[in-house]
């Protein structure tokens, strides 16, 4: 059990790095999410600190376990120095970026870019399928060209493996966790522990002495990883290998359609003699990409990150990332180099899933496009039996000519007119872990998607967060048109929230926004009721209330998959001042498009007290308050009574009682409420969108 203690979220590094969180964890130190303050920008930290050796004391300092650990851990931490300036001088896109390297709390440390993706095990699991040949060359290139700059440099990756390669959105892979400092301690303490991974570790790399490693070592490694690519499990473990060497060879464990050179590279790779290996990434780039894929490809530098590091995935770095195993399935990521991207079809039309930088955003479409299908049909379809591939592309061309039948068959019937623009009925899922420490943050995800990317959706929102569940689904009560852009809220009475508004776009793929919600520290063992609101073109399209608990022992018991409270408005309350009547008259309209009966107080009723029974029966009945802010109402004796009575029956009823939206008239910055209703989030952007509308 790993029971190091880490740096609390907020600590700050030599002045310039705060801790977000942890993101792994290994037997030589512990990798943080961090935000540079001085650059606004998110970056990953990777702290020396060795689990069987290391400790650290109540003023964060890190140190050796007892004397006798002493030598160990000051060897340990020189050559992670070591290591990390010697990363500090490669700058590939597929070598993971150290922008510095400090000593503070009596260890070390080393900045990295933050990179956001799916490790290769995962991908290859989100795939469902072996990868194909293209994809695996895509992956393949840019590996072999950073192995060559690193061995070039006279310096060993020593731990490649499918967990310690990330891939990016785009398709681009980069290589993690370099292995030399452990290799370093492990000549030092005689241990092969925590150095080598079975299958993909060659058996030189069992002994503690470093003399017998070289390029050949990552070689076998790499090859480990391809052999898993293409067959679905590792090799072997080479020690086993040793006395009865039983693999099967690449060729018959392969699972999909591959050059037969390609094969042969991976064997070659895997041979145990190190003699019998490629003696450089260059030979082995010969065999196994061959002809003009042999040429190392030009370098492509990842895009900048967001500059937005308050979430701990940022959606600017992300939104691409969550359609990455959808693309990889439909095979759609472009090569790597310099090829343009290729349009592939969903079961939703026509569309690019995926490009490279510099890729064409689209690609004409020629009225013969639909002859030359129908001709490509007849072609495949002699062929179909012939090879997987050929039946996938049957399929993809079978879709792009249904596609273009009902365009052409649509024009028919309105000639002269535009076919209309694609929509979707969307729904919106919301994600959270059920419990809450008081203090602590929680990562909460609402997810807009079609209805058939329900389990996508859970796939991906586990892979953010381990701990989080489902809360709630919604379907939106409105087709949303592709290109639409949705505006998300989330509040909370008593909770922190951090960025509570977001906008998205829905483009008829998985999109999704994240909030830090955080629990005051104060806080005695009960539920709160976050509300998720979805706004689109100003007008408030419904929401979903959850249950967040604030107690440990709720944490044994799992979350039911269903909101507390989900669906569209019912019912409104509109409460305004009456020299506001012009101003509102034009804002309620958003009520008649979303289907939404409502109760004007002023309009229906005189004024006087005789009315305030009926007034509060409306109150008690609605589950949406609008209520609209400005000098006026902050002067008005009823409008304030309403909002204080719709409150007390939201803070009697968390679930059942109403949603207090106010409605900004005048700002920003708005009129300063009452202490009374300080709290109903007067100052949200989300406000502004709606009274504009």
């Amino acid at each position: 059990m790993d029971d190091r203690l880490e740096l609390p979220a907020g600590t700050v590094l030599v002045g310039s790095y705060r801790i977000m969180r942890v993101v792994g964890s290994g037997g030589f130190g512990i990798t943080y999410e961090a935000e540079d303050t001085g650059l606004g920008a998110v970056v990953a930290i990777k702290e020396y600190y060795p689990f069987d050796f290391g400790d650290r004391d109540p003023a964060m300092s890190v140190g050796p376990k007892s004397e006798r650990h002493k030598q160990t851990f000051e060897w340990g931490r020189a050559n992670f120095l070591r290591e990390a300036r010697t990363l500090a001088r490669f700058d590939h896109p597929s070598i993971v970026r150290v922008t510095r390297v400090f000593e503070a709390n009596s260890t070390a440390y080393m900045v990295m870019r933050f990179e956001h993706g799916l490790s290769l095990e995962a991908w290859l699991t989100a795939l469902r399928r072996p990868p194909s040949q293209a994809q695996m060359d895509r992956l393949t290139a840019p590996l072999l060209d950073a192995l060559q700059i690193i061995h070039a440099a006279d310096f060993l990756h020593g731990d490649i493996a499918p967990d310690n390669i990330l891939i990016r959105a785009d398709g681009t892979p980069v290589l993690l966790d370099f292995g030399s400092a452990r290799r370093a301690v492990a000549q030092m303490s005689r241990s092969v522990t925590g150095i080598v991974k079975a299958g993909y570790s060659p058996h030189e790399q069992y002994s503690s002495d470093g003399r017998l490693l070289g390029p050949w070592s990552d070689i076998y490694s790499l090859g480990g990883t391809f052999y898993r690519a293409v067959a679905g499990h590792p090799p072997e473990e080479a020690t086993l290998r040793m006395s009865d060497d039983r693999i099967v060879p690449t060729a018959q464990a392969a699972q999909g359609s591959y050059r037969p050179d390609f094969l042969a590279a991976i064997d070659w790779s895997l041979s145990l003699s190190p003699r019998d290996r490629p003696a450089s990434i260059a030979d082995w780039r010969k065999v196994l990409l061959g002809g003009d894929r042999a040429q190392a490809p030009p370098l492509w530098h990842p895009p900048k990150q967001s500059e937005t590091p308050e979430g701990p995935l940022a959606i600017a770095d992300l939104q691409h990332w969550t359609q990455l195993a959808t693309a990889a399935r439909a095979d759609a990521v472009t090569a790597y180099g310099a090829t343009e991207a290729r349009p592939r079809v969903s079961e939703r039309g026509a569309h690019t899933a995926a490009r490279a930088p510099g890729a064409a955003l689209a690609m004409p479409r020629p009225k013969w496009l639909p002859a030359v299908a129908i001709a490509a049909l007849g072609t495949i379809l002699g062929l179909s039996l012939l090879s997987r591939s050929v039946r996938d592309a049957l399929g993809q061309l079978m879709a792009l000519l249904t596609f273009k039948i009902k365009a052409v068959h649509f024009m028919s019937l309105a000639a002269g007119t535009e076919p209309p623009a694609d929509v979707d009925l969307v729904d919106c899922s919301v994600f959270s872990p059920p419990t809450a420490q008081p203090g602590g943050t929680v990562l909460v995800q609402a997810f807009l998607h079609v209805r058939s990317d329900a389990s996508r959706v859970s796939v991906l929102a586990s892979l953010m967060d381990t701990a989080t569940s489902l809360k709630g689904v919604q379907t939106l009560q409105t087709e949303i048109p592709r290109g639409a852009r949705l505006d998300l809220t989330i509040s909370g009475t008593g909770l922190e929230i951090g960025e509570p508004v977001q906008s998205l776009v829905w483009q008829g793929e998985p999109t999704f926004a994240q909030f830090l919600v955080t629990v005051p520290k104060e806080a005695e063992p009960r539920n709160y009721h976050p509300v998720i609101r979805l706004v689109l073109d100003g007008k408030l399209v419904g929401r979903i209330v959850f249950r967040l608990a604030v107690d440990a022992a709720a944490a044994q018991t799992a979350a039911r998959p269903a909101g507390e409270r989900a669906g569209p408005y019912t019912y409104a309350f509109v409460s305004y001042a009456a020299e506001d009547r012009k101003e509102v008259l034009k804002r309620v309209q958003m009520l008649d498009a979303t289907r939404t009966a409502f109760f004007q107080d002023v309009l229906s009723l005189d004024p006087g007290a005789r009315w305030t029974k009926e007034l509060y029966k409306r109150i008690d009945k609605c589950d949406l308050f609008l209520l609209f802010w400005s000098s006026a109402a902050k002067r008005s004796e009823w409008v304030i009574k309403e909002a204080e009575y719709a409150l007390a029956r939201q803070t009697r009823d968390p679930t059942g009682g109403p949603d207090i939206v106010p409605v900004i008239l005048e700002g920003p910055p708005p009129v300063l409420p009452p202490d009374s209703l300080r709290h109903l989030h007067f100052n949200d952007r989300i406000q502004y969108f709606i009274a504009g509308s």
